[in-house]
């Protein structure tokens, strides 16, 4: 992966990590491409963290404001809370879809895999602006991957 990557680690430091997750802060940036809502409705400063809790509504949270902003308030389709959906998008920037990887073979999945590495190694990603989570996406198609082949290994 090179340095140009959306897949570094964020820096962090003791003002942007969850009290209640230890998780780092969603970048702004994050929020603002993803609400449906007037972006006024927003409060200035404010930092926003990502609920990645499948039975949760909420998609970022505020420990400051107290904002939440749930799933109806969001673009996409968030993939943590919809994981099983083959409809759902794993890899927001390239639109890899949960159903893609499950229909795929074995071969296929590991083809898109290494397209999506090489597209974003190359600097082809927006994963702060289109993946809801604001971070790359490559870990869990990774995930996603294990699980289908897993499942094709054990069905043959």
């Amino acid at each position: 992966m090179s340095e140009s990557s959306c897949c570094n680690e964020k820096e962090l430091s003791l003002d942007n990590i969850c009290p209640g997750c230890g998780n780092p802060a969603v970048d702004t940036g994050t929020v603002k491409s993803m609400v449906k809502f007037p972006l006024w409705e927003l409060k200035p400063n404010d930092k926003f963290f990502y609920d990645d809790a499948p039975d949760s509504p909420t998609v970022y949270f505020s420990t400051q404001s107290g904002m939440l902003i749930d799933e109806e308030d969001v673009k996409e389709k968030v993939f943590a809370k919809h994981s099983d959906d083959d409809d759902c998008y794993v890899c927001y920037c390239f639109q890899v879809t949960v159903g893609d990887l499950r229909n795929a073979s074995a071969s296929e999945r590991a083809d898109i895999l290494r397209r999506v590495k090489e597209a974003s190694g190359q600097g082809l990603c927006s994963c702060k602006t289109k993946n809801p989570k604001g971070s790359c996406c490559i870990g869990d198609i990774q995930s996603l991957i294990k699980r289908f082949d897993k499942e094709s290994s054990q069905s043959d």
